[in-house]
This record gives structure tokens, C-alpha cells and sequence, in this order.
């Protein structure tokens, strides 16, 4: 193997013993200095990773080969299929030299994998620091991000299915309210479409009425009948949501930071062990 993929040896070293000091030296077998459990924790650790991101690799490539790739520019930074190729990209490279370094005692892919999860880990905190003092920045950025989405909901079916299954599970209709539709081309009160001065059947209270796809239908009228339609914006579902489930977020929060710190750990600890063990020869 290159000396990248290169495993770290077993040292074999001359050692005197009492009953062979006067005939020489014994040529003995010193046992490695480095941890199986630690090396085989990383190993198990990070192929559970890699298979997660090959997973969400092949998932974000199918959908988006599926539906093409003519309008990746236009939606790219709300396209969930790109999403999860890059998500799962990163994880897939990541496990991959955590894998392959745990296994191979490779130093240098131990490294990366150890800089690349301690990277992560600091820019979630400045990420959540940020958005804690400069909330009022981020819930402007988030509103335009969700009416883009908006824009774009007849354009892109994993956005739609996406907006779908927002609206139904935290029972809410648009971003602010269900005047955000308005904002759609096909939902706009002037459009030449059926389903103008309405909004998407996600948007009907039950799932009865779901079956209808043209619950909806100009609901938002003068005329209309907007009884069986959420009334609720998501941002404002979303943070209610949040606040009932508080324990919930911090425990997965909480889990998520204990097993980077814990990669970290073990990462760190490996390497070391290899180096003591280069060391003696």
C-alpha cells in the first residue's frame, strides 16, 4: 500500500532477560500500544455514518436525476434534493476517513476526520450564537427564504411534497398566514388558473378534506369559504411547536454535541496511541 493507506506496524525490539544476560538478547514481540476498543468504537462509529451518508447521497442523486437538472440554478438554494446530496456528501467523506483511518491506524486520515468533526462542532455554536443575537436577521432571512419556496412550490415536487408535509403536520397554511400563497403564480387572485385566490389542499384542517385536492380552491375570495383552512401561519406554528417540545430539541441537541465531543475524544486518543506506538521503532 501507498504510505497514505499504510497501517502502523507492531514494533519488534530486542529485550535482555535475566535468565538469557549472558548469552545476549531475546528477540521478543512488544504488544501494541494501541486500543482495540478505542479503534474498533471509531470504526463502528463512522461506518454507521458512512452508510447513512451513502444513503442520503443516493437519495438526493436519484431525486434530482429523476426530475432533471434544468432548473438547478433557479432553485438551488431551496431545492431539497441538492440538500441532501451535499449533507450527504460531507457525512460520506467524513465516515470514510474515520473508517478507513480507524482501521488502517492511518494518522493523517484520523486527523482529518478529528478536524473535520471539531470544525462542525464550532460552527455550530457560532451558528446558534448567531442566531440567537442577530435573531430578528435570521427571521428576515427566513421569510424570504419561505417565500421563495413559495414562488417555487408548482416548480419542484420535492419542495412541494416538502411544503405539503410542513403544513399538514404543524397545521399551519403559508409562512405569515394564508395570504402568503398570493405570492405563487398558479395561488394569485389574478392568475388565469383554477386554483387562483386559493392555496394548496395542505392547507385543509382534515385529512377527509385532504382527499379533495380542490379543498383549497378560492378559499381566499370574497366569496369563498375559508372555514376548513389552517388560519395559522408555520412560523408561528413552528415556534409554538418548539416551546411544547423544548426537551425534546435540547435532548437531540444535547445527544448530537456528546457524540461529536465523544468522535473527538476517541479520534484524538487513537492518534496519540499510534504516535507512542511510530515512536518506539
Amino acid at each position: 500500500f501507498p504510505v497514505f493507506f499504510r497501517r502502523a506496524r507492531h514494533t519488534h525490539i530486542y529485550v535482555p532477560t535475566d535468565k538469557h544476560s549472558e548469552m545476549g538478547q531475546k528477540d521478543v514481540d512488544e504488544p501494541s500500544e494501541v486500543s482495540l476498543w478505542v479503534k474498533y468504537t471509531i470504526f463502528a462509529f463512522n461506518f454507521l455514518f458512512w452508510i447513512i451518508g451513502c444513503a442520503l447521497l443516493g437519495v438526493g442523486l436519484y431525486a434530482e436525476f429523476d426530475k432533471g437538472w434544468e432548473n438547478l440554478k433557479q432553485s438551488f438554494s431551496t431545492d431539497p434534493a441538492i440538500i441532501l446530496i451535499i449533507i450527504g456528501t460531507l457525512i460520506f467523506l467524513i465516515g470514510f476517513c474515520g473508517c478507513l483511518g480507524a482501521l488502517r491506524e492511518n494518522t493523517v486520515l484520523l486527523k482529518i476526520f478529528v478536524w473535520s468533526v471539531g470544525i462542525i462542532f464550532l460552527l455550530e455554536i457560532v451558528a446558534a450564537v448567531l442566531a440567537f443575537v442577530f435573531r430578528d436577521e435570521v427571521t428576515s432571512e427566513i421569510e424570504k427564504l419561505v417565500d421563495k419556496t413559495i414562488k417555487q412550490y408548482r416548480r419542484d415536487d420535492d419542495l412541494r411534497n416538502l411544503i405539503d408535509f410542513t403544513q399538514e403536520f404543524f397545521e399551519c397554511c403559508g409562512g405569515k398566514n394564508q395570504n402568503d400563497w398570493d405570492s405563487n403564480e398558479y395561488f394569485n387572485c389574478s392568475s388565469p388558473s383554477p386554483e387562483a385566490c386559493g392555496v394548496p389542499f395542505s392547507c385543509c384542517m382534515t385529512a377527509d378534506e385532504r382527499i379533495n385536492s380542490q379543498c383549497g380552491y378560492d378559499v381566499r375570495s370574497p366569496t369563498g369559504n375559508d372555514a376548513h383552512i389552517w388560519k395559522d401561519g408555520c412560523f408561528d406554528s413552528v415556534v409554538s411547536w418548539a416551546k411544547s417540545n423544548l426537551i425534546l430539541i435540547a435532548s437531540i441537541a444535547l445527544t448530537i454535541a456528546v457524540l461529536q465531543i465523544f468522535a473527538i475524544g476517541c479520534g484524538c486518543g487513537l492518534i496519540s496511541s499510534i504516535k507512542r506506538q511510530e515512536d518506539t521503532y
